[in-house]
Order: structure tokens, then C-alpha cells, then sequence
């Protein structure tokens, strides 16, 4: 097995398939280029069960659910639901340094509270049954690599092309993701 000191880069013959395994506990990304095994990333996180989906970088809806929890949905969205609004705004994070987007998703919820609550939406409405916000999950270590500033700014991009009213929370190590998203945009 050939492990790869940059996952990043482009196998020269160009017959790279990208795959996944997980367990209990961590989920392995690799591909497989002309009979090597590329290691792509390896994710130690407990919440991870058999045959979850990997979490990767990307934009995920987190809902609160039934039971007044707020859950992060297991597959990435293409695009913010600018059209779900508390009051006049849709509600976006960018999340920092976070051991699981589920974490992050449940988490940042406190934080958008804390600085919109009682200012532009009243905290009882963020509370409601069915409601959501986007967030932008990134991988661990991701925070400064080419997919996920493009990835924002791609987001951005979107709200902006919609003139649609987003009021964002960066936490963290987001903050350069998002400056470097800006510089993209310009």
C-alpha cells in the first residue's frame, strides 16, 4: 500500500476513483490510481457509526428536530434555502475547528443566538419547531486549503447573485476561510 504525501495532487495517468470505508469511530477516504491505494484522509470521530456517510468539507442544513435538538443532516446541500428566513434574514455559519460537523452544527446554534437573538430575530422564533440554518462545515486542517475557500465564496457568490439578506456567523479559524473567500470574490 502506498501511502500518498500529497493527497492532493493529480495522479498522472488520470485513473483515480475516489472512495470510502468507516466503522465505529472514524471513517478512511482513499482512491485507488493504477492498482495504489491513495490515502486521502483518515477522520477519528466518535460519533461516526457504520455505514454513515463520511463528513466532508461543504454546506449542511441544521434543523431543529422534535425534540428540540438541533440535528446537522448527513449529506451536503448544493445551495443555501435563502428563502427560509427569522424574520428578515436567512441565518448562515462557517464553522471553525470542530471535531464533527455535528458538533459544530449543534454548537454554533448558541452562538448565532447569542449575537442575533433579541437584536434582529427575537430568540423565541430561532427556537421554533422546523426551523434551520446553513452551515458551512470544514473538515478539520481544511480551513486554508483551495476547495474550501472556493467553496465559500461559491456560497457568497450565490446569496449575493439571489440579493438575498444572510446573516452570517464566522467562528474561529472560519474567519480566514472567509478573508480568503472575499479575496477569491474580488
Amino acid at each position: 500500500m502506498l501511502l500518498n504525501a500529497q493527497p492532493h495532487q493529480t495522479p498522472v495517468n488520470h485513473t483515480q476513483t475516489f472512495q470510502s470505508i468507516n466503522g465505529r469511530g472514524y471513517c478512511l477516504k482513499y482512491s485507488l490510481d493504477n492498482g495504489d491505494v491513495l490515502i486521502e484522509e483518515l477522520i477519528i470521530d466518535l460519533s461516526i457509526e457504520p455505514g454513515d456517510i463520511c463528513p466532508t468539507t461543504g454546506l449542511y442544513q441544521t434543523k431543529l428536530n422534535n425534540e428540540n435538538l438541533w440535528k446537522t443532516s448527513d449529506k451536503p446541500s448544493p445551495a443555501m434555502k435563502t428563502s427560509h428566513k427569522w424574520g428578515d434574514a436567512h441565518y448562515a455559519s462557517v464553522a471553525g475547528s470542530f471535531n464533527s460537523k455535528d458538533e459544530a452544527g449543534s454548537k454554533l446554534i448558541g452562538h448565532i443566538t447569542k449575537a442575533y437573538g433579541g437584536k434582529e430575530v427575537l430568540s423565541r422564533d430561532i427556537q421554533k419547531k422546523g426551523q434551520h440554518y446553513s452551515l458551512y462545515w470544514i473538515s478539520k486542517k481544511k480551513h486554508k486549503e483551495e476547495e474550501s475557500i472556493k467553496g465559500l465564496a461559491s456560497l457568497i457568490q450565490q446569496a449575493a447573485d439571489k440579493k438575498a439578506s444572510v446573516n452570517w456567523l464566522i467562528h474561529g479559524e472560519g474567519a480566514g476561510t472567509l478573508v480568503r473567500s472575499l479575496e477569491v470574490l474580488q
